[in-house]
């Protein structure tokens, strides 16, 4: 990774895997716990592109109760106990088997470890400490400090100037080949994380580099 001095990450769905009780969620929508869950998650992207499209920017958390609540409504399901129980989620992930060893092996090979996601500092704060990475990571970069979402330019930028840094001195990682896209865009290296062997989408340049997971990084690291 010749010119790489600081590998940043995208945060859920790239190091930290929210627990979903699908069980519970049944028992309190007759049975679509699972059908909730992807409408809140497709609604919840949506509104962040929207929002950062039309400079209409609200903290992640109000963007996920709000998704929330469509997915409710898209269900036809009016039971507040939803939201007991899914709003908390974010601040209480874990970290995927291969994240601790692949954030070990950079900071062992002298590269930056640093987060950029569309989540709020306080429950990035909570997802670092949770899991267990606060010593591997040297910074926690939230879109709070431009107000808007990825994948707007001004979210990658943010991360290029707090380090001082050019664009050509990032690797970027995610599970999100949308995010792998906005970053490869503006001028990242980018690793997509594709641990479910998703079909690429046609969209944005070709990542630098595709790994199935972080066990894989002594294949890159040079």
């Amino acid at each position: 990774m010749q010119g790489i001095k600081v590998c940043l990450f995208d945060a859920f769905g790239t190091l930290f895997k929210v627990k979903l009780p699908v069980e519970k969620l049944d028992q309190l929508t007759e049975g679509q716990g699972e059908r909730l869950l992807a409408i809140w998650r497709n609604k919840q992207l949506e509104y962040t592109w929207l929002r950062g499209l039309m400079g209409d920017y609200v903290s992640f958390d109000q963007v996920t109760e709000e998704a929330l609540t469509y997915a409710l409504r898209e269900i036809k399901v009016e039971e507040p106990k939803v939201y007991d129980i899914l709003m908390p989620v974010y601040r209480q992930p874990e970290a995927f088997s291969d994240v601790l060893p692949g954030l070990k092996a950079l900071n062992q090979t002298g590269y930056q470890v640093a987060i950029l996601s569309n989540g709020t500092k306080a429950m990035l704060e909570a997802g670092v400490t949770k899991t267990g990475i606060s010593q591997l990571v040297s910074a926690v970069l939230s879109v709070e400090e431009v107000r808007t979402f990825k994948p707007n330019p001004k979210v990658y930028q943010m991360s290029a100037d707090f380090f001082g840094l050019d664009k050509s001195a990032f690797l970027f990682f995610s599970s999100n080949r949308w995010d792998i896209a906005g970053a490869a865009t503006f001028g990242f290296s980018t690793a997509w994380v594709n641990r479910n062997q998703l079909v690429p989408e046609v969209l944005g340049p070709t990542p630098t580099y595709t790994l199935s997971s972080l066990h894989e990084l002594s294949s890159i690291l040079y």
